[in-house]
């Protein structure tokens, strides 16, 4: 397949990482080196943390990062 004879694809980037490299600057430079790479407007980067010494690192809507308990787990020694 030739991607210079596309118009406007539809780019889909999975970036596997540890989450202190997730921010919104990097996200959004990500975005536009693959926008301008394909010459396209529709991409859409989804963000995958990597987990750190066998543990997947999970933050959701419902993770109250505030909460000493969970900052105790995150911090807990082997």
């Amino acid at each position: 397949m030739n991607i210079e004879k596309l118009k406007n694809p539809f780019i889909r980037v999975i970036w596997e990482d540890t989450p202190t490299n997730f921010t919104k600057e990097r996200l959004r430079r990500t975005k536009s080196y693959f926008q301008k790479k394909y010459n396209s407007k529709n991409v859409t980067v989804v963000t995958k943390s990597k987990s750190i010494d066998g543990e997947e690192l999970k933050l959701g809507l419902d993770t109250n990062v505030m909460d000493t308990t969970y900052q105790k787990k995150l911090l807990k020694t082997k």
